[in-house]
This record gives C-alpha cells, structure tokens and sequence, in this order.
C-alpha cells in the first residue's frame, strides 16, 4: 500500500518537474534570444552612428579648409617680389637684331605689338605681327598663347619693356621683348606692312585672378607718355627741383659710373628695398639702356608707388650730359 503510493506520489512529481522544465526552457530561450536581437541590433546602430559622426567630422574639416581657403588674402607684394627676385640674366630681351631673327624663325613664334592702332595704321608692323595696345593687353589673356615663343616690340622698347614685365608677372615665361621694335627693324633696311594676323584664342592662362585684375587696372590707367620722364636733360633738370633718381643696374655698373645722388636698387630688388623709394617726392627710374627701366615701372606702380616715371633712354645721355661720377 506505502509502496503503491509512494510511487504515485513520485510519479506525480516527476511529471511536475518536467512541466516546470519546459516551462522555464521555453521563457528562457526566448528572453535569450530576444537579449541577443536586441543586443546586436544595439552594436549595429552604434556602429552606424559612429560611421555618420566620423563622416559628419570629415565634411566639417573639409568646410573648414575651403572656408580657411577663401579667407586667404592675395598678398599682392609676395607676387610680385615672385617674379621680380628670379627675373633672368638677358632681362628677358632680344639685344640685336640678329638675335631678333634668329628668334623669329622658330615655329609657332607670335610678334605682339603693343602700339596703339592709330601709330600701326600709320607707321605698319613687322610681317607676321600680331597686335594688341598696351592698355588692353590684360583684357586679351587669351589672344597671347603660354606655350610658343612670344617676341613684344613696339616704338623704341619702352612700351615693349612694360608689356614684357606684366606678361612675366602672370606666368608667361615665354615672353622676351625686342628694343628696337618695328621702327628699328625698318632702319636695318627691311620693309614693314600694313597686315596684322589675326588674334586667335589660346583660353585663358593659369593666373591668379586677383593678380590680373592688379596688372589690368595698372595698365589700363597708364597716362598719355606711357609713365616716361623725357630725355636726360628732363630727368636731371627733374632731380634739380627735388626728383629722386633710381638706378636699377647692378652693383658693379653703379660703381663703375652713376649719377651723383642716385639710389642704387638692382631690379631683382626693388621689392625687398622698396623702403627706400621716397613716397614724398617724384621718382624717376633709369638704367643702363632703358629696357630694365621699362621692366621696372609695372613692378613699382603695383607696390602703389604711383609717384614713379622712368627714363627710357641710354645712360650715355647722362655721361654726355658730364655729370656721371665714379
């Protein structure tokens, strides 16, 4: 009879406990599994969020340098001084007429006469000349090519000499001027024409936008004169009523003979001395030729000393004049 019951009192909780045991599996596994969704879902979203953060941090530091970028001012002086600290030995002229020839023969060579219309109407152009006014030069980038050999010439080099400088300014390395232009070509016995080549479009060089606005306002304001101080004579009755007088030669050339009271400044270095040309008086540039003195002006007046002309005659004028000390 105790045996009897005994058995079926555990038989009875033997079923419990199995009933109990599935009970407490099934929640078990479920909650376990739910955990584990939930749980990866959470890692995923992290995660997604992170690669959003990081993306969001890499277009705000990319904003920041575009913004960092356009704030940058131009520094007009630092371009400048660029171009003027590696200006060539040659000073970036053909000197004879040989030279001049030999040059013109290359392939591809554009003869750029910067007289105005009226003096190439009148007086005519080298064969093969292409030609656009020096006051309009920096409106008409895209009619000078970067790529092909560029001779400047206009009257008697000084015009030629400017045009050489703010084109080399901006990048045109290709650029050299003639001195004696078409006026000197003709006196050698060859014959000018009336025919121009017509401009064709070369796109625009890569320039900074800023530094071409500079040089074409410079150069679009440049006076009737074209910024000269007239003859030797001009310039050393000038320095008697308180002009100062720049040599832009070198060193050894203003040892060798200059103008009593003469500043010496190299052209290489007419930026890094700018602090020597007066702001006070009227100053006149000159050199050994008339070429560097030509250079010069674009390179002085872009600095904002609008008070300088230049003499575009030989400095034998001075030594004619007997005034050159040693």
């Amino acid at each position: 009879m105790r045996t009897a019951r005994t058995r079926s009192l555990l038989a009875a909780l033997l079923a419990l406990m199995m009933v109990l045991a599935a009970c407490g599996d099934g929640d078990n596994g479920e909650a376990a599994v739910d955990d584990a969704d939930e749980g990866e879902e959470l890692a995923l979203d992290l995660d997604d969020d992170d690669d959003a953060v990081e993306e969001d941090d890499e277009a705000v530091e990319e904003d920041d340098d575009a913004d960092a970028a356009d704030d940058a001012e131009f520094d007009l002086v630092a371009a400048v001084g660029d171009y003027t600290e590696t200006i060539p030995d040659g000073w970036m002229m053909h000197a004879t007429l040989e030279d001049f020839e030999d040059a013109r023969q290359v392939e591809g060579t554009m003869i750029l006469d910067v007289r105005t219309a009226e003096e190439i109407e009148e007086n005519g152009v080298i064969p093969g000349t292409t030609a656009i006014t020096l006051r309009e030069l920096g409106q008409n980038l895209q009619h000078i090519p970067t790529d092909q050999p560029v001779i400047v010439v206009c009257a008697a080099g000084w015009r030629a000499g400017i045009a050489t400088s703010a084109l080399r300014m901006l990048g045109y390395d290709n650029v050299m001027g003639y001195r004696a232009g078409a006026p000197g070509w003709e006196a050698e016995g060859n014959e000018l024409t009336d025919e121009l080549v017509e401009l064709e479009d070369y796109g625009q060089p890569d320039a900074d936008p800023e530094l071409v606005a500079a040089i074409d306002d410079f150069l679009t304001t440049i006076p009737d004169g074209w910024l000269t101080a007239g003859g030797a004579e001009d310039v050393l009755e000038a320095q008697e009523a308180g002009a100062a007088l720049i040599d832009v030669r070198q060193p050894d050339d203003y040892a060798d003979g200059h103008v009593p009271d003469a500043i010496s400044i190299p052209i290489r270095e007419l930026v890094a001395s700018s602090d020597q040309i007066p702001t006070d008086t009227n100053v006149i540039i000159h050199c050994q030729s008339g070429w560097r003195a030509g250079l010069s002006i674009p390179i002085v007046h872009l600095l904002g000393f609008d008070n300088v002309t230049g003499y575009g005659g030989h400095f034998d004028g001075f030594v004619d004049a007997g005034v050159v000390t040693q």
